[in-house]
């Protein structure tokens, strides 16, 4: 999401993006829902993670192999906990977390670090700078063109 923001922030500083529409996606970012609990529709985290993966390439495959372990399909509750013979008919029944993944989860661990650590102290300081300047130069064409639902 971070990435997400950045991205949008460094649009509207380069007016690609109307300051009020960022207003918006922000506000769906932070409060928006599926479920109607807010009056905010959320905005898709699949569409967030292929933004993100344009600047990180790499980053959905990782989301995308987090997924598979974690949630209840095939590869998270079967492979997880079993391994099966189909010739013989058997499945035998064991723990193989950490023989499948006990490498690559570390190593996707530290690069979704290295990734927030890029995005959060560097990118986002610089990026939020720019939009603080921005929003000054701006303020008088802001306020005239305020939604009114604001």
């Amino acid at each position: 999401m971070l990435i997400y923001s950045n991205q949008d922030i460094r649009r509207v500083v380069a007016n690609e993006l109307n300051f009020h529409e960022f207003s918006k996606r922000t506000s769906q970012l932070l409060l928006g829902s599926r479920d109607k609990t807010t009056n905010l529709v959320s905005i898709n985290i699949l569409t967030v993670l292929q933004r993100a993966d344009k600047r990180f390439p790499g980053l959905l495959g990782w989301y995308e192999a987090l997924c598979e372990s974690a949630h209840p399909n095939y590869e998270g509750m079967l492979a997880g906990y079993s391994s099966n013979d189909s010739t013989e008919f058997i499945t035998t029944f064991e723990n193989r977390w950490d023989a499948m993944y006990g490498t690559s989860h570390l190593g996707s661990i530290k690069a979704c670090a290295a990734v927030f650590d890029a995005e959060y102290n560097h990118e986002w300081p610089d990026a939020f700078d720019k939009l603080e300047k921005w929003i000054e130069a701006n303020d008088e064409m802001l306020e005239r063109s305020q939604p009114t639902e604001c």
